[in-house]
């Protein structure tokens, strides 16, 4: 943000970008006024994964399991403010479910305990849940994405059970605010070429990933829409990190 607004020095951003606002008083900047879209870059589904011991195949199953026993399952998360765990606070709120959290330092050591059945479930990505999840120590009953993937053929969406549950991981590429307005179109105009590039679009399909280039304005407007929905999300929880 500090750097010169030459367009040289450009940032990529994942979903945290939408709820450090929210958890952190002290982030040092705006987030909508010190840094200028260029464009989305990448969107997938995150997957809510279980052990296959745990008796539920469908999202129904599991929250009737979280309903009959309050606290009974518990979610792996990987940090207070990741996607892990406020998807496990997003079921909690629309389905009236009570799930025990146990916190991670990262998600390897999460999928690790997952697979030896030392959790039950984690909300992950879909890169990380993918080859498990082919290999069969692992049960996909879900995906977040307002449609169903296909790297996951046959795994629902989370939409289908519960209304309006829907998130994506995603990463958008921004530069400094004061970078002229030609930059960003010169940067926006070669960033689309890169992500249509069908050697670009399969690699990122065969990790359940797909390639999502927009106009700046349209990722402005994403990027507000996720900074209003995670913050209603973490005020309602009453999440705090700092």
């Amino acid at each position: 943000m500090k750097s010169t607004p030459d367009g040289y020095t450009p940032l990529a951003v994942f979903d945290s970008h939408a709820t450090n606002p929210h958890l952190f008083k002290n982030l040092g900047y705006d987030s909508l006024v010190d840094l200028a879209p260029v464009s989305r870059l990448v969107r997938g589904p995150l997957v809510l994964g279980v052990n296959p011991r745990v008796p539920a195949k469908t999202v129904k199953e599991f929250i009737a399991l979280a309903r009959a026993k309050p606290g009974a399952l518990n979610s792996a998360i990987v940090g207070p403010g990741s996607p892990a765990r406020l998807l496990v606070e997003l079921l909690e709120f629309t389905s009236n479910v009570e799930v025990t959290q146990i916190p991670y330092k990262g998600a390897s050591g999460a999928l690790t305990d997952l697979i030896g059945g030392q959790v039950d479930a984690m909300f992950a990505t879909a890169p990380s849940i993918l080859g498990h999840w082919k290999a069969g120590r692992l049960r996909a009953i879900a995906v977040t994405s307002d449609q169903r993937s296909a790297a996951l053929p046959g795994v629902p969406t989370m939409n289908e059970t519960v209304p309006g549950f829907e998130a994506e991981s995603w990463v958008a590429l921004l530069a400094p605010a004061r970078t002229p307005g030609e930059i960003i179109t010169r940067l926006h105009a070669e960033t689309v070429k890169i992500a249509g590039q069908p050697e670009m679009r399969e690699r990122l399909a065969e990790q359940g990933l797909e390639s999502v280039a927009s106009t700046p304005a349209q990722a402005d407007q994403w990027i507000r829409s996720q900074l209003e929905r995670w913050g209603r999300v973490i005020r309602e929880r009453k999440i705090v990190i700092e």
